[in-house]
């Protein structure tokens, strides 16, 4: 049956935890007819592949209110979960606890989980263009409300629990990014108030960390995309969070005047030298970008 519009897209995460559970195997399980169960989604993401099942415009199951808008009018996409342990808060027969898991298997979860929402968002941003919709119109699963679920269901649980330190605002960012691209604007200024912030390569907390940026700092950002600032701090350029939480945004701050008695010849060229070498820097913290982002890609 045909969805009556192209309305939302609807993100859920699969709560699926075997390793096995991957965007190809929740596919497979579609093609069997879910296993004889009422459940159906358009799309399948993990951290390798996005996998679709069914075509956009064909209604499918996956919001939980019958033949109300969320199953009518949205387009379906499950972020997989396929860990080897169950997220914190939950239990599932058979597959480890949180409190189980390992340093080194979280560390491993994170890197799956973080990705497979950034080829999410991705995704997310190319079906919002494909059917001239606004990022207004991503929701959560949580959004659609059921006599099961009068207040939603609790999904996409990892993010709405903020798991590997991501969150709903963290994720719309993300497709932000990809929906409207890097905004160039004029210079903006900052103020780190919360808490030292981390100065990362890329876009997300999946990149590397380049410098940790103490709280109180101003900080220049010539781009933003979505929460996220490109800025320059001690010769090393990247981006930094800027989202409302920990940032907020300042006058320009004003360099005092220097008085002209206390100006030497030498002074002058220390300030030259620390100028191109700031340059030389942020030259090489540039190249090394390009080298980790072609890494990456």
């Amino acid at each position: 049956m045909a969805l009556r519009s192209i309305s939302y897209i609807t993100i859920h995460n699969t709560d699926t935890y075997s390793l096995g559970a991957t965007a190809q195997a929740s596919a497979n399980y579609l093609s069997n007819n879910s296993q004889g169960t009422q459940a159906s989604w358009h799309y399948t993401v993990d951290d390798i592949n996005t996998i679709q099942s069914f075509p956009d415009n064909m209604a499918c199951w996956h919001a939980g209110d019958g033949s109300g808008d969320g199953n009518y009018t949205s387009i379906g996409i499950e972020i997989s979960t396929n860990w080897g342990f169950v997220a914190k808060g939950q239990s599932v027969a058979g597959i480890k606890n949180w409190d189980e898991a390992t340093a080194d298997e979280k560390a491993n979860a994170e890197l799956k989980f973080l990705k497979a929402c950034d080829n999410a968002a991705q995704l997310t941003a190319d079906l919002l263009k494909a059917h001239s919709l606004g990022i207004d119109k991503v929701v959560q699963h949580n959004y659609w409300k059921s006599s099961k679920y009068p207040t939603g269901k609790n999904c996409p649980y990892a993010i709405r629990q903020g798991l590997f330190n991501t969150s709903w605002d963290w994720f719309l960012g993300l497709v932000n990014k990809y929906y409207k691209g890097v905004e160039e604007c004029n210079m903006k200024y900052y103020e780190l108030y919360k808490e030292d912030m981390n100065l990362r390569s890329g876009i997300g907390t999946n990149y590397p960390v380049l410098i940790v940026i103490p709280k109180g700092t101003v900080i220049e950002v010539s781009q933003v995309s979505g929460t996220w600032g490109k800025t320059t701090y001690n010769g090393k350029s990247g981006w930094c969070s800027i989202t409302a939480s920990y940032a907020r945004e300042v006058s320009a701050p004003v360099t005092p005047p220097i008085a002209a008695e206390t100006v030497q010849k030498s002074e002058y060229d220390k300030v030259v030298a620390e100028r191109d070498q700031q340059r030389q820097r942020a030259e090489i913290a540039e190249q090394k970008l390009a080298q980790i982002k072609s890494i990456l890609s």
